[in-house]
């Protein structure tokens, strides 16, 4: 059985609609995309998985038998200090001859603090009414995209990955 691993760079992905309440469609971000062995289709999956995770736990929804407060992690993906992630599939069967996938995604950054759920900076806001100035101050040249922080590389203008 052929093993299906990558390091999937994935930045950032979310759902928002702009300030006119105008929809504006999430957005898989990829660096070295012809490098990505995973096929469109199960990265979709994995990017809905993946935004419907950060959802649940930005509304306050219990999360392995975590709480979280509601709207804590909004601004950022699960790991609140993250600003990549790579996933890697393995397919199998069960015992019981059912198909199985197992997903493993990686986060680049965690946080070490002691309350790694109240990490420091700001994260982007996603009120009408925030103060936009002080959005997303965890990185240096980081900027707000999609309600998520995302940290520009060298070259990288936010206009182009729109």
């Amino acid at each position: 059985m052929t093993k299906l691993l990558l390091l999937l760079t994935v930045t950032l992905t979310a759902a928002y609609y702009d300030e006119d309440d105008k929809f504006v469609p999430r957005h898989i971000i990829m660096r070295n995309g012809g490098r990505c062995l995973m096929g469109t289709k199960m990265r979709e999956l994995i990017d809905d998985f993946h935004n419907n995770l950060r959802r649940e736990v930005a509304l306050g929804h219990n999360y392995l038998g975590t709480q979280f407060k509601p709207q804590e992690m909004c601004g950022l993906m699960v790991n609140a200090k993250a600003t990549k992630f790579g996933c890697s599939v393995r397919f199998s069967r069960s015992p019981s001859n059912t198909r199985e996938a197992e997903v493993l995604c990686l986060y680049d950054k965690k946080t070490r603090r002691k309350n790694p759920q109240e990490p420091k900076g700001e994260s982007c806001c996603i009120e009408h009414d925030c103060d936009r100035k002080t959005e997303c101050t965890f990185y240096k040249n980081s900027k707000c995209l999609w309600d998520l922080c995302y940290v520009l590389e060298d070259g990288e203008d936010i206009d182009t990955l729109m």
